[in-house]
């Protein structure tokens, strides 16, 4: 299983991910046919209207993966500090 952390902040959030899919895809041993999940990170700081549209934007599964889960945002409900 791959976890998909996607910045939803970014200037392209489905291009970054196309980038990991290829690199993964690149060094084989098979890591580009395992199931994933793909989770836009800092969804949060984006306009409500833009939040649906990025996970949108997000290539659909592959036939090749055994299983896929769709995009799912994921924010910080609050800050918290570490110490």
């Amino acid at each position: 299983m791959l976890l998909h952390l996607v910045d939803a902040t970014g200037e392209d959030p489905a291009a970054a991910y196309r980038t990991v899919r290829e690199e993964l895809a690149a060094y084989g041993h098979g890591l580009d046919a395992k199931p994933e999940i793909v989770a836009l990170s800092k969804i949060d700081a984006l306009p409500e209207a833009e939040r649906t549209k990025s996970a949108k934007r997000l290539p659909r599964p592959r036939a090749r993966s055994r299983s896929f889960y769709p995009p799912s945002p994921a924010k910080a409900s609050r800050p918290r500090s570490v110490c």
